[in-house]
């Protein structure tokens, strides 16, 4: 017989001349390979040896256990011998088998009872890629190979010879922990019950993380079948197990992802559906996901839309190209229609090919949009302006009507701040009684004058309100302006008339009360000094009388000229009655100051008037009250100013007095 070898037996190469038996078989009890040794029994007695072999092993033993039998041959001269026949399964499913025969004919009792292990043995193990120990009765560790001693980080023998195995393991593996608390040990079981177990997963050091072994072990029997020990086989699977624990977690993850997604997600293979998770099954009006498991896609399609989307899906499973955020129309288990957002993907699956959707209901979406889309035609197309701010006042939209009445373009105006269009009419006061109000949540509504880009003032009936999100956080500010501007402009011009002589333009009766009345205040709030001029023009009768009312239409608005001219701009000129003015003076330092200007006037009206020929027709009488020496009452004051002019009438005209100066 010659020497076989097997492809996946090379490493047993170096055994070829051993003074041992070595043989491997499968567990049809085929050689796969035997060594010299072996050949020279079998090829006299090899039937006869591997019958004997054979039966004993497979009448008491399972496949997985290790066996060592005492067995009597004779060599080619006859001469009978005894060898020790040790019989080790190669893998955990029992495939192949490892027998290693020890001739111990010369000292037989010795060699039944030792504990130490062949030579033979250790020289097999060591080339296995498996790794092998061998334990005694008390799990005590007699025997480990290179393998195993690298797969459970044993170290130099001294650190594991006679020592416990269980020390070495950490415990069994659950989840990604090493559990050693209540931990039943198979080990244990093993000694107990006398059974075999195989692919246990074991952590090969006390901390756990360092590596992960899969561990099958037999019961070793002598050769009256009696118990001895027990014999292991190790797999080093840490790279397996990590990778497996990640591949679980990711699992778990993917799994986690879809089960509790928002997003409907169906798998269909030829049109009907394989998967759903709970939020697609919901989607498509189903309590239960198992539910929807072998329903039709397309009855989920409307009757007008079932060709083209039969269409759809052949073209995207010819061309396995995704289709990605797409609208469609669907109708559920329970009847409603509904617009769904939605992406396919073809794949190939294990029984053709499949399409994973994923999509999401945008019916009342889109309803909101359309919506949106109609208040934004209305804003668009509005005759008031509508202007968007930020929560600091920055504008993010404005509306056309904004831009024609401030000549701002919407890129101008962007970002800019709304102060730009302050237009200096309001008092400080005014605006920050309106940020004051929206700031505090509540809607602003009232008149503001606004500047536009070139400069021209406008007027806008304002409601200005804050705008939050459900949570209460300020979002941004709507204004919604009504052009006034021709309105006040109307307005200005009756109050003007009401409150302005017609003729000349200066305030009349009712704005001088007005104006005194704000110069008395000032005057007793600051100890200020103030005077009233009541003036009577003399000689204006006869401008009627001789060049006509138009003549004298155009005297009086040259003498409202005149007088303007004569005070200053913080001074009020009034007309109160045909030929008689009253002029305010504020904040004078004394009493002469009324004089100085009195004089100026009385210079100014006596001068030639265009309308009358350029002739000096004209002269003022000026009567004057001081503020507060003649009292703090308006028409108090106005009374002895018109008396104290009426003094200067009799005393010859064109001249001023002071009212303080007559006998009381």
């Amino acid at each position: 017989m010659k020497t076989h070898f097997s492809s996946e037996l090379t490493d047993f190469g170096i055994l070829t001349d051993s003074e041992s038996i070595v043989m491997v078989t499968d567990k049809q009890k085929c050689f796969l390979y035997v060594n010299k040794e072996a050949e020279k029994f079998l090829s006299v007695y090899g039937n006869e040896f591997c019958g004997r072999f054979s039966s004993e092993i497979s009448s008491s033993l399972s496949p997985l256990y290790v066996s060592t039998r005492s067995i009597t041959l004779s060599d080619q001269e006859n001469n009978r011998r005894t060898f020790r026949f040790t019989r080790i399964p190669m893998n955990n499913g029992g495939e192949k088998f490892l027998c290693i025969g020890t001739d111990i004919t010369e000292n037989t009792a010795e060699e039944e009872g030792s504990e130490e292990l062949p030579d033979i043995l250790e020289t097999v193990t060591e080339h296995l890629p498996s790794g092998v120990v061998i334990l005694d009765s008390s799990l005590k560790m007699k025997f480990a190979n290179s393998a195993a001693i690298s797969m459970m980080m044993l170290g130099e023998r001294a650190n594991w010879f006679n020592k416990n195995i269980k020390d070495f393991f950490a415990g069994k593996l659950e989840g990604d922990t090493c559990i050693l608390h209540d931990y039943k040990c198979p080990f244990d079981g093993l000694v107990k019950t006398g059974k075999a177990f195989y692919d246990e997963l074991f952590c090969s050091t006390r901390n756990g993380g360092n590596g992960f072994v899969k561990v099958s072990a037999s019961p070793s029997r002598d050769a009256s079948g009696k118990f001895s020990g027990i014999v292991c086989t190790l797999e080093d699977c840490t790279e397996i197990t990590k990778t497996r624990k990640l591949l679980e977690k990711s699992e778990n993850k993917y799994r986690l992802l879809t089960e509790f997604s928002p997003m409907g997600i169906v798998v269909q293979e030829k049109m009907l559906i394989t998967y759903i998770n709970p939020a697609g099954a919901e989607l498509l009006g189903y309590e239960n996901p198992e539910d929807a498991f072998g329903e039709r896609i397309m009855d989920f399609i409307p009757e007008q839309d079932k060709v083209s989307v039969e269409d759809f899906i052949e073209d995207m499973l010819t061309t396995r190209k995704p289709s990605v955020g797409f609208e469609r129309t669907l109708i559920n288990k329970r009847g409603r229609e509904m617009t769904v957002k939605m992406s396919s993907q073809p794949y190939e699956s294990r029984n053709g090919m499949a399409v994973l959707n994923v999509f999401r209901d945008i019916t009342d979406e889109k309803r909101r949009s359309e919506e949106i889309m109609k208040l934004s035609l209305v804003v668009e197309q509005s005759p008031v302006s509508v202007i968007i701010t930020d929560s600091s006042g920055h504008v993010e939209y404005v509306n056309p009507a904004f831009c024609e009445i401030s000549g701002y373009s919407a890129p101008e105006i962007f970002g800019k701040n709304v102060n730009l269009l302050k237009s200096g009419v309001h008092p400080q006061e005014y605006y920050e009684n309106l940020w004051e109000t929206i700031r505090g949540g509540q809607t602003w509504n009232g008149e503001l004058c606004s500047r536009g880009k070139y400069g021209d003032i406008f007027w806008e009936l304002s409601t200005i309100t804050p705008v939050k999100c459900s949570e209460g956080r300020l979002l941004f500010y709507v204004a919604v302006k009504e052009n006034i501007t021709d309105k006040k402009l109307r307005e200005e011009k009756i109050r003007h008339m009401a409150m302005h002589d017609i003729l000349t333009g200066l305030p009349n009766r009712f704005l001088m009360r007005d104006r005194l009345e704000t110069v008395l205040e000032r005057v007793q709030r600051y100890g200020e000094m103030a005077a009233v001029l009541f003036i009577d023009l003399d000689g204006f009768k006869n401008v009627n009388d001789t060049y006509g009312h138009k003549a004298g239409d155009d005297v009086l608005k040259e003498t409202a000229r005149r007088i303007l001219t004569s005070i200053r701009t913080a001074d009020t000129a009034c007309r109160i009655g045909g030929d008689e003015f009253l002029v305010i003076l504020s904040r004078i330092e004394n009493r002469e100051k009324a004089g100085a200007v009195s004089r100026r006037i009385i210079e100014m009206v006596s001068r030639p008037y265009g309308a009358c020929g350029d002739r000096q027709i004209l002269g003022a009488s000026i009567g004057i009250s001081i503020i507060p020496d003649d009292g703090v009452n308006i028409d108090e004051l106005v009374s002895k100013a018109d008396t104290a002019m009426y003094e200067v009438k009799n005393g010859g005209k064109n001249g001023f007095a002071y009212f303080f100066d007559f006998p009381k």
